[in-house]
């Protein structure tokens, strides 16, 4: 009989199998019993029976092991890519594939993070999920580990994911132009300030229409971060008041202003869009000053159903686009 203590296994060999033969004293069946004792008051038993055995038939037991052992799955992950400033999750497993207890922890290094069951303690069997956390500030492809380390082994399974420019966003200042008194044959020059808040290169154009023009800037290309003026003129060629819109169109959204007028109303506003006509709202502009103006950026899906709902802060008091408007993808 072998006892290997590397693996806590027993190897039982069969010298002779013959009734009568040179292990006379061992003829007893053909039956193995072979008892381990793994606590101070506590043993398992292993037997094997057959019909038959040979000289040298050798039989293997393998006992269970005491001590943990981890294993993580799956190998490796891929984040795939993800917008600078967004992030996105992928989760391993941890378990204890031997027995005990399993202690340790999981960590790694940015852009990576571990954002929850870093660290663990698991009876055998037990396993635990592991949330890692890819937040890219800079474009490019980044590759890292996360570093197991427990009372069971260590393991550093691989991770990596591709940091992309984020997509264009449009932004317009201010929310409105007063030109004021202009006399007819003259005209005035007011400007609005477009910029791209977003990652990736905003391109569009603004347009207006008479006694409104715009005369420069009206196209627009604009890396992370950029602004560019935009002019407008108002020149009128009849007495009177004259109201109009700058619209600005771009692959970073359209910006078109929203205008409103109420009475006896103090305080900040809620500004509300359904795109099914005002059976269901969702807020654009949250606790916006109630001065009658605000740009807002419009963004998809597309209706045709598209209505304006404007609201006091504690929402007892509200007033609706009077017809619906389309929103085009």
């Amino acid at each position: 009989m072998v006892f290997f203590e590397g693996s806590s296994d027993i190897l039982f060999n069969y010298a002779d199998a013959l009734f009568g033969g040179a292990c006379t004293s061992a003829d007893q069946g053909a039956s193995a019993t072979v008892g381990v004792q793994v606590g101070s008051n506590s043993a398992n038993q292993y037997s094997f029976n057959t019909a038959s055995v040979a000289d040298g038939t050798a039989l293997l037991w393998t006992l269970p092991s005491t001590n943990p052992a981890i294993s993580v799955t799956p190998a490796s992950q891929d984040f795939g890519s993800v917008a600078v400033g967004s992030s996105a999750d992928r989760t391993f497993t941890v378990q204890n594939t031997g027995g005990g207890t399993l202690t340790g922890s999981a960590s790694t290094s940015a852009p990576y993070s571990v954002i929850s069951g870093g660290p663990f303690s698991l009876a055998a069997g037990a396993s635990q999920a592991v949330v890692v956390r890819f937040s890219p500030t800079a474009t490019g492809t980044f590759t890292g580990n996360v570093s197991f380390t427990s009372n069971g082994g260590n393991v550093s399974p691989g991770v990596t994911g591709v940091g992309t420019a984020s997509p264009p966003q449009i932004s317009v200042t201010p929310a409105s132009q007063n030109f004021g008194t202009v006399s007819v044959g003259s005209f005035a020059d007011l400007t609005f300030t477009v910029q791209n808040t977003g990652g990736s290169a905003l391109t569009g154009s603004a347009s207006t229409s008479a006694p409104f023009s715009v005369i420069s800037g009206g196209s627009f290309s604009l890396g992370a971060g950029a602004s560019q003026g935009v002019a407008v003129r108002f020149s009128p060629t009849a007495t009177g008041s004259f109201t109009g819109n700058v619209s600005f169109t771009s692959n970073g959204g359209n910006v078109s202003p929203l205008k409103w007028t109420s009475s006896g109303l103090s305080g900040n506003v809620n500004v509300d869009l359904s795109r099914d006509g005002g059976s269901n709202w969702a807020p654009i502009l949250s606790s916006t000053p109630n001065d009658g103006k605000q740009v807002w950026r419009v963004t998809g899906p597309a209706t045709t159903l598209g209505r304006i709902r404007v609201c006091n802060l504690g929402g007892t008091v509200c007033d609706t686009s009077n017809a619906n408007f389309t929103i085009q993808p």
